[in-house]
Protein backbone atom coordinates (compact mmCIF):
# COMPACT_ATOMS: atom_id res chain seq x y z
CA UNK A 1 0.00 0.00 0.00
CA UNK A 2 2.51 2.20 0.99
CA UNK A 3 4.44 1.76 -2.00
CA UNK A 4 1.33 2.28 -4.64
CA UNK A 5 0.95 5.73 -2.35
CA UNK A 6 5.12 6.31 -2.75
CA UNK A 7 4.81 5.78 -6.70
CA UNK A 8 2.08 8.34 -6.72
CA UNK A 9 4.19 11.15 -4.99
CA UNK A 10 6.95 9.98 -7.00
CA UNK A 11 5.37 10.44 -10.39
CA UNK A 12 3.84 13.87 -9.53
CA UNK A 13 7.50 15.14 -8.63
CA UNK A 14 9.01 14.01 -11.39
CA UNK A 15 6.08 15.11 -13.48
CA UNK A 16 6.39 18.65 -12.10
CA UNK A 17 9.16 19.86 -10.51
CA UNK A 18 11.64 17.45 -12.64
CA UNK A 19 9.76 18.40 -15.99
CA UNK A 20 8.54 15.03 -16.76
CA UNK A 21 12.25 13.40 -16.82
CA UNK A 22 13.46 10.57 -14.20
CA UNK A 23 17.08 12.33 -12.62
CA UNK A 24 20.35 10.38 -13.30
CA UNK A 25 22.15 11.38 -10.17
CA UNK A 26 21.90 8.77 -7.65
CA UNK A 27 21.77 11.45 -5.16
CA UNK A 28 18.63 13.09 -6.79
CA UNK A 29 17.15 10.04 -7.24
CA UNK A 30 17.69 9.48 -3.69
CA UNK A 31 15.69 12.64 -3.14
CA UNK A 32 12.46 11.36 -4.32
CA UNK A 33 9.66 10.58 -2.39
CA UNK A 34 9.71 6.73 -2.02
CA UNK A 35 13.27 6.36 -3.45
CA UNK A 36 15.59 4.75 -1.10
CA UNK A 37 19.30 3.92 -0.84
CA UNK A 38 19.00 0.44 -2.70
CA UNK A 39 16.58 1.69 -5.42
CA UNK A 40 18.43 5.19 -6.60
CA UNK A 41 21.41 3.36 -6.88
CA UNK A 42 19.89 0.46 -8.95
CA UNK A 43 18.43 2.91 -11.00
CA UNK A 44 21.24 4.96 -11.42
CA UNK A 45 23.47 1.61 -12.23
CA UNK A 46 21.14 -0.43 -14.97
CA UNK A 47 19.17 2.55 -16.10
CA UNK A 48 21.62 5.09 -16.99
CA UNK A 49 24.89 3.19 -16.39
CA UNK A 50 26.07 5.49 -13.73
CA UNK A 51 28.65 3.95 -11.45
CA UNK A 52 26.44 3.59 -8.49
CA UNK A 53 27.06 0.16 -6.01
CA UNK A 54 23.22 -1.21 -5.76
CA UNK A 55 23.30 -3.77 -2.79
CA UNK A 56 20.56 -6.53 -2.77
CA UNK A 57 20.45 -10.00 -1.25
CA UNK A 58 22.07 -11.39 -3.28
CA UNK A 59 24.79 -8.76 -3.92
CA UNK A 60 25.45 -8.91 -0.01
CA UNK A 61 25.18 -12.33 0.15
CA UNK A 62 28.42 -12.87 -2.91
CA UNK A 63 30.23 -9.83 -1.15
CA UNK A 64 30.08 -11.42 2.43
CA UNK A 65 31.67 -14.45 0.92
CA UNK A 66 33.89 -13.24 -1.49
CA UNK A 67 35.66 -11.38 1.29
CA UNK A 68 34.85 -13.44 4.26
CA UNK A 69 33.30 -10.63 6.63
CA UNK A 70 32.61 -11.69 10.08
CA UNK A 71 30.49 -8.71 11.07
CA UNK A 72 26.48 -9.48 11.12
CA UNK A 73 23.89 -8.38 9.07
CA UNK A 74 22.77 -5.48 9.26
CA UNK A 75 25.78 -4.53 10.95
CA UNK A 76 27.57 -5.34 7.90
CA UNK A 77 25.66 -3.13 5.49
CA UNK A 78 27.91 0.13 5.01
CA UNK A 79 31.23 -2.41 4.96
CA UNK A 80 29.55 -4.36 1.68
CA UNK A 81 28.62 -1.46 0.11
CA UNK A 82 32.43 -0.28 0.67
CA UNK A 83 33.75 -2.82 -0.99
CA UNK A 84 31.05 -3.44 -3.46
CA UNK A 85 32.35 0.33 -4.09
CA UNK A 86 36.11 -0.92 -4.26
CA UNK A 87 35.67 -3.45 -6.88
CA UNK A 88 32.81 -1.51 -9.06
CA UNK A 89 34.27 -0.98 -12.69
CA UNK A 90 33.85 2.44 -14.54
CA UNK A 91 32.87 0.51 -17.46
CA UNK A 92 29.61 -0.58 -17.76
CA UNK A 93 28.78 -0.53 -13.95
CA UNK A 94 25.22 -1.45 -14.83
CA UNK A 95 25.77 -4.83 -16.44
CA UNK A 96 28.47 -5.67 -13.36
CA UNK A 97 25.38 -4.90 -10.62
CA UNK A 98 23.20 -7.01 -12.65
CA UNK A 99 25.78 -9.96 -13.18
CA UNK A 100 26.41 -9.68 -9.27
CA UNK A 101 22.66 -9.88 -8.74
CA UNK A 102 22.54 -12.68 -10.98
CA UNK A 103 25.55 -14.54 -9.21
CA UNK A 104 23.91 -14.12 -6.57
CA UNK A 105 20.29 -15.36 -7.61
CA UNK A 106 21.93 -18.84 -9.39
CA UNK A 107 25.08 -19.85 -8.03
CA UNK A 108 26.12 -18.10 -4.81
CA UNK A 109 22.79 -18.97 -3.53
CA UNK A 110 21.87 -19.24 0.53
CA UNK A 111 22.25 -22.50 1.15
CA UNK A 112 24.07 -25.17 -1.19
CA UNK A 113 26.13 -22.44 -3.08
CA UNK A 114 27.40 -23.91 -6.89
CA UNK A 115 30.99 -23.16 -5.58
CA UNK A 116 32.72 -25.32 -8.91
CA UNK A 117 30.78 -23.01 -11.04
CA UNK A 118 31.33 -19.53 -9.30
CA UNK A 119 34.01 -17.34 -11.79
CA UNK A 120 34.81 -15.85 -8.61
CA UNK A 121 35.79 -19.44 -6.65
CA UNK A 122 39.02 -19.14 -6.75
CA UNK A 123 38.91 -15.65 -5.50
CA UNK A 124 36.18 -16.38 -2.71
CA UNK A 125 37.76 -16.12 1.29
CA UNK A 126 34.49 -17.60 2.54
CA UNK A 127 35.36 -20.84 0.06
CA UNK A 128 38.97 -20.75 0.76
CA UNK A 129 38.23 -21.04 4.98
CA UNK A 130 34.82 -23.13 4.53
CA UNK A 131 32.98 -20.71 5.06
CA UNK A 132 30.44 -20.59 2.40
CA UNK A 133 27.91 -22.28 4.56
CA UNK A 134 27.60 -19.88 7.76
CA UNK A 135 27.97 -16.49 5.66
CA UNK A 136 26.68 -13.94 5.69
CA UNK A 137 26.18 -14.32 9.11
CA UNK A 138 22.89 -12.32 10.74
CA UNK A 139 22.39 -10.86 13.92
CA UNK A 140 19.75 -12.78 16.10
CA UNK A 141 16.52 -10.84 15.44
CA UNK A 142 14.98 -9.82 18.43
CA UNK A 143 11.56 -10.90 19.46
CA UNK A 144 8.74 -8.99 18.86
CA UNK A 145 6.74 -7.03 21.37
CA UNK A 146 2.72 -7.55 21.31
CA UNK A 147 0.60 -4.87 21.66
CA UNK A 148 -2.99 -4.89 22.19
CA UNK A 149 -6.34 -3.27 21.09
CA UNK A 150 -10.08 -3.62 20.74
CA UNK A 151 -11.68 -4.15 17.21
CA UNK A 152 -15.66 -3.36 16.66
CA UNK A 153 -17.70 -4.84 13.83
CA UNK A 154 -21.12 -2.71 13.54
CA UNK A 155 -23.85 -3.63 11.18
CA UNK A 156 -26.55 -1.69 10.40
CA UNK A 157 -29.78 -2.84 9.18
CA UNK A 158 -29.17 -3.42 5.89
CA UNK A 159 -25.75 -5.63 6.98
CA UNK A 160 -23.73 -2.68 6.01
CA UNK A 161 -20.06 -2.51 7.66
CA UNK A 162 -19.12 0.19 9.47
CA UNK A 163 -15.54 1.40 8.04
CA UNK A 164 -12.84 4.46 8.69
CA UNK A 165 -10.12 5.66 6.80
CA UNK A 166 -6.75 6.11 8.74
CA UNK A 167 -4.75 8.66 9.28
CA UNK A 168 -2.51 9.34 6.43
CA UNK A 169 0.52 8.96 8.22
CA UNK A 170 1.77 5.88 9.85
CA UNK A 171 0.88 2.38 9.91
CA UNK A 172 -1.37 1.41 7.13
CA UNK A 173 -1.69 4.63 6.44
CA UNK A 174 -4.66 6.15 4.34
CA UNK A 175 -6.17 2.64 4.51
CA UNK A 176 -9.76 1.79 5.71
CA UNK A 177 -9.77 0.06 8.70
CA UNK A 178 -12.97 -1.35 11.14
CA UNK A 179 -13.33 0.88 14.25
CA UNK A 180 -11.07 0.47 17.01
CA UNK A 181 -9.16 1.46 20.16
CA UNK A 182 -5.39 2.75 20.27
CA UNK A 183 -2.77 -0.52 20.21
CA UNK A 184 -0.51 -0.52 23.25
CA UNK A 185 1.34 -2.45 25.19
CA UNK A 186 -1.43 -3.37 27.67
CA UNK A 187 -5.19 -4.58 27.04
CA UNK A 188 -7.47 -1.83 26.89
CA UNK A 189 -9.30 -0.82 30.29
CA UNK A 190 -12.09 -1.39 29.49
CA UNK A 191 -14.29 -4.05 26.29
CA UNK A 192 -15.73 -1.00 25.12
CA UNK A 193 -13.03 1.27 24.40
CA UNK A 194 -12.76 2.73 21.44
CA UNK A 195 -16.56 1.73 20.38
CA UNK A 196 -17.71 3.96 17.88
CA UNK A 197 -21.58 4.21 19.40
CA UNK A 198 -23.27 3.31 21.82
CA UNK A 199 -24.81 -0.13 20.96
CA UNK A 200 -25.85 -3.66 22.61
CA UNK A 201 -21.79 -5.16 22.19
CA UNK A 202 -21.46 -8.57 22.09
CA UNK A 203 -17.68 -9.96 22.81
CA UNK A 204 -16.45 -12.44 19.91
CA UNK A 205 -14.75 -15.44 21.61
CA UNK A 206 -11.20 -15.83 21.07
CA UNK A 207 -8.74 -13.05 19.33
CA UNK A 208 -7.85 -11.64 16.39
CA UNK A 209 -3.91 -12.11 15.81
CA UNK A 210 -1.76 -10.30 13.23
CA UNK A 211 2.01 -10.20 12.98
CA UNK A 212 3.56 -6.89 11.60
CA UNK A 213 7.12 -6.29 10.78
CA UNK A 214 7.99 -5.11 14.04
CA UNK A 215 5.24 -5.90 16.67
CA UNK A 216 2.85 -8.38 17.32
CA UNK A 217 -0.99 -7.30 17.74
CA UNK A 218 -3.84 -8.87 19.36
CA UNK A 219 -6.87 -7.55 18.69
CA UNK A 220 -10.40 -8.23 21.26
CA UNK A 221 -13.46 -8.09 18.63
CA UNK A 222 -16.82 -7.58 19.35
CA UNK A 223 -20.12 -6.96 16.92
CA UNK A 224 -23.69 -5.24 17.31
CA UNK A 225 -25.91 -4.19 15.17
CA UNK A 226 -28.17 -1.12 14.92
CA UNK A 227 -31.32 0.54 13.55
CA UNK A 228 -29.76 3.73 12.15
CA UNK A 229 -26.32 4.49 11.04
CA UNK A 230 -27.02 8.46 11.65
CA UNK A 231 -24.82 10.63 12.98
CA UNK A 232 -22.29 7.58 12.88
CA UNK A 233 -18.65 8.90 11.66
CA UNK A 234 -17.64 6.31 8.90
CA UNK A 235 -18.35 4.75 5.61
CA UNK A 236 -21.04 2.13 5.70
CA UNK A 237 -20.09 -1.15 3.08
CA UNK A 238 -22.03 -3.90 1.64
CA UNK A 239 -19.71 -7.03 2.36
CA UNK A 240 -20.31 -8.00 -0.91
CA UNK A 241 -18.23 -4.60 -1.78
CA UNK A 242 -15.56 -5.54 0.90
CA UNK A 243 -13.10 -6.96 -2.03
CA UNK A 244 -13.24 -3.66 -3.60
CA UNK A 245 -12.16 -1.48 -0.75
CA UNK A 246 -8.71 -0.91 0.34
CA UNK A 247 -9.05 -2.83 3.17
CA UNK A 248 -5.94 -4.16 4.73
CA UNK A 249 -5.53 -8.07 5.76
CA UNK A 250 -5.66 -7.35 9.38
CA UNK A 251 -9.40 -5.74 9.35
CA UNK A 252 -10.64 -8.52 6.83
CA UNK A 253 -9.68 -11.42 9.46
CA UNK A 254 -11.21 -9.13 11.79
CA UNK A 255 -14.76 -9.05 9.90
CA UNK A 256 -14.16 -12.33 9.20
CA UNK A 257 -14.28 -13.76 12.97
CA UNK A 258 -17.23 -11.37 13.99
CA UNK A 259 -18.78 -13.04 10.99
CA UNK A 260 -18.02 -16.07 11.66
CA UNK A 261 -19.20 -16.09 15.61
CA UNK A 262 -22.69 -14.54 14.05
CA UNK A 263 -23.05 -17.88 11.47
CA UNK A 264 -22.36 -20.19 14.21
CA UNK A 265 -25.11 -18.69 16.35
CA UNK A 266 -27.34 -18.78 13.41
Amino acid sequence: YARARNLHACAKVVAGACGGRLPQCEKELRALPGIGAYTSAAIAAIAFNQRAAAVDGNVERVIARLCAMKTPLPAAKAEIRARLEEILPDDRPGDFIQAMMDLGAGICTPRSPLCEECPWGSLCAARASGLTGVLPLKARAASRPTRFGNAFVLEDDAGRILLRRRPGKGLLAGMMETPGSDWTAMPPATPGEGAPAAAAWQAVPGKVIHVFTHFRLELAVSRARIASALGIEGTWVAPSALRETALPTLFAKVIAHAREQEAREG
